[in-house]
């Protein structure tokens, strides 16, 4: 939901807390209830799947709900997020620029417009991958930064292409 005032990046900073998730869309707040259990849960799975993938090799921070600052009034908070660099983390400011893959798992409340909106951002600050999960369709929706895009459904895999080469996480076992 948003609020319909536009603010600056300070006073969203200066925000208290609310429950659900608060966002910064071109400066407008936008919030969102607290998730669902089965929201949680897969993005448990994807967390796990992609920590066990980055231990492995070494290459990069997955993060969950973690504060992205992808332009000078936009503030995203993806469900689940992969850097391949490890970010200089200031205490008290959100990380500047996009992840390499922003994950959005789809809850009821979510709206079109504002899925397309997110991937756009995030694409436009440098995301190289944003997948966007359906717990109801049972789908995972593939982004890149080339414009280009797939959609998988089981028995498919979901694998993390040029970003994360050799992770492997079959669709089915998101929606187990």
């Amino acid at each position: 939901m948003a609020s319909g005032t536009l603010i600056s990046i300070e006073e969203f900073a200066s925000l208290p807390d609310e429950p659900g998730k608060q966002e910064l869309s071109n400066g407008e707040v936008i919030i969102v209830p607290p998730p669902h259990a089965i929201h949680t849960e897969i993005c448990w799975r994807i967390t796990e799947a992609l920590r066990d993938y980055l231990k492995r090799s070494g290459a990069g921070r997955v993060y969950s709900e973690a504060g992205f600052r992808l332009a000078p009034h936009t503030v995203r908070q993806p469900d689940v997020a992969v850097l391949s660099r490890t970010p200089a983390l200031p205490e008290g400011e959100w990380i500047y620029g996009a992840p390499d893959i922003a994950i959005e798992v789809l809850s009821p409340g979510n709206s079109a417009e504002d899925i397309e909106l997110k991937i756009s951002q995030y694409l436009a600050a440098g995301a190289k991958l944003v997948w966007i999960v359906s717990p109801k369709a049972r789908q995972v929706s593939i982004y890149r930064a080339d414009g280009s895009g797939t959609l998988l459904r089981e028995p498919a895999n979901l694998t993390g292409e040029s970003v994360l080469p050799g992770f492997n996480l079959p669709v089915v076992d998101l929606f187990a």
